[in-house]
């Protein structure tokens, strides 16, 4: 089973072995029949373009029975827009040409990191390297605006990325169906959605809850129309704010450990529903 996603499905912020596909996988085996193997593919700052673009340029030769796309809610519907990776045009989902941007001076002192001879050593090992990379990206990364593109979107626009994401997903599915069997979705929600109370966090928030709220509404659509799968958090997650604010960090829009061990004890209890190949689509939709 190949789970794809962004930081969420990464692990950003626990510890090694503590990503809940990670934590899927060894808990995988227990009161399910045979055993099935997690990995995990995910990938900071990716959308659902980017695993899009990967499982047509690089996924082919992955062998598997199955993907899973974890969609965030607070931004996978924007990233798609933000991408610019493909466009809608005349109702097809069509990628779009490469632009390559001249390199900026951020640019060359990461080439210059990277070409230093013991950077992965140092990364991984050096807590003084890296705080200072920290740094070095915090100030060439201009974050309030990167927020801003989430926010501060008009609903206009939020409604022409959704009819994007649909298109996007329906080729992804395509993909997943043809080359490995199956293919579903798990709905991450943002912390407002569970808690009920987004004044208490707003800079947690990458989009307005009524938004994000709004896509998990479509993409179940969407996902029903074509008889995909679903793991819906919003509704498996506590509601209860205490207990809600127990899986996500104080600071950051990322869950912890808890809510990653929650979140991979939940999949491995769904992954033969999820996974059963069983399930074609009822409707072609175009992409």
């Amino acid at each position: 089973v190949l789970v794809m996603g962004d930081s969420f499905t990464f692990g950003d912020g626990v510890n090694e072995g503590e990503a809940f596909p990670q934590v899927a996988d060894r808990a995988s085996g227990t009161g399910n029949g045979a055993p099935w193997e997690v990995l995990d593919l995910g990938v900071s700052a990716w959308g659902p373009q980017n695993a899009l673009a990967y499982l047509e340029t690089e996924g082919a030769p992955i062998q598997a029975s199955c993907l899973i796309y974890t969609f965030f809610l607070g931004n996978d519907v924007m990233d798609n827009a933000a991408s610019h990776l493909y466009s809608l045009r005349d109702g097809r989902l069509e990628k779009n040409p490469v632009v390559s941007a001249p390199p900026s001076s951020a640019d060359r002192v990461k080439g210059l990191m990277h070409a230093l001879p013991f950077y992965d050593l140092l990364l991984d090992h050096s807590q003084i390297f890296n705080l200072i990379r920290a740094v070095f990206i915090g100030k060439t990364t201009d974050y309030r605006a990167l927020a801003d593109t989430y926010a501060e979107v008009p609903r206009e626009a939020y409604v022409r990325a959704l009819d994007l994401n649909d298109a996007t997903l329906a080729r992804m599915a395509r993909i997943a169906q043809d080359r490995f069997g199956a293919f579903a979705l798990i709905l991450l929600p943002e912390l407002a959605q569970l808690d009920g109370a987004p004044d208490l966090h707003p800079s947690l928030e990458l989009v307005p809850v009524d938004l994000a709220e709004e896509g998990r509404v479509r993409v179940k659509q969407w996902a029903q129309a074509n008889s995909v799968p679903v793991l819906d958090l919003v509704e498996l997650l506590p509601h209860d704010p205490a207990a809600a604010r127990h899986l996500y960090f104080q600071r950051d829009f990322h869950m912890n450990a808890a809510g990653h061990k929650r979140l991979g004890e939940l999949l491995a209890q769904q992954l033969p529903r999820l996974c059963d190949a069983r399930h074609p689509p009822r409707q072609s939709a175009q992409g």
